[in-house]
């Protein structure tokens, strides 16, 4: 993976965690400046990896729990499919899960489930990157071995 793209992803990611809009959007269109479409899907292993990092504490998982959401605000735990989350989340979502259990099949599909509408695109990117960013705000590091 390119160095330089992870620099920006983090870039990314901390003006995500800081709710600095403009900035995370920067990060991004200066992702895509330097790799263009293979910038922004690098950008998001990156989060990703930095989310398994987190969860995991460097050992390995054996049991992924599916995918659940939890509202900070509602303060209310919502599944995947909860017709209550927005599609761009559950999207994102799925795309860590399926991610983190390597599975090629699965994203592939969900690349294809992309919408074609640049700010619904934007919408899906940004959502795996918010994700990331709640999931590192909101649960301890190596959660993923705890019962």
């Amino acid at each position: 993976m390119n160095t330089h793209i992870q620099d920006l992803a983090r870039q990314a990611l901390d003006a995500e965690i800081l709710h600095d809009r403009p900035g995370f959007e920067q990060a991004m269109m200066n992702i895509y400046a330097v790799d263009g479409p293979a910038g922004i899907m690098q950008a998001m292993f990156a989060w990703a990896d930095i989310l398994w990092d987190h969860v995991s504490d460097d050992r390995p998982v054996m049991n992924l729990e599916p995918m659940s959401f939890y509202g900070t605000s509602s303060r209310t735990v919502r599944q995947g499919d909860d017709p209550e989350i927005p599609p761009h989340i559950r999207w994102a979502g799925q795309w860590l899960h399926a991610y983190f259990q390597h599975d090629k099949a699965v994203l592939d599909h969900l690349m294809l489930e992309l919408p074609e509408d640049f700010e619904r695109l934007g919408a899906c990117i940004w959502a795996v990157c918010h994700l990331v960013e709640q999931s590192l705000m909101h649960l301890p590091r190596g959660c993923a071995h705890r019962s």
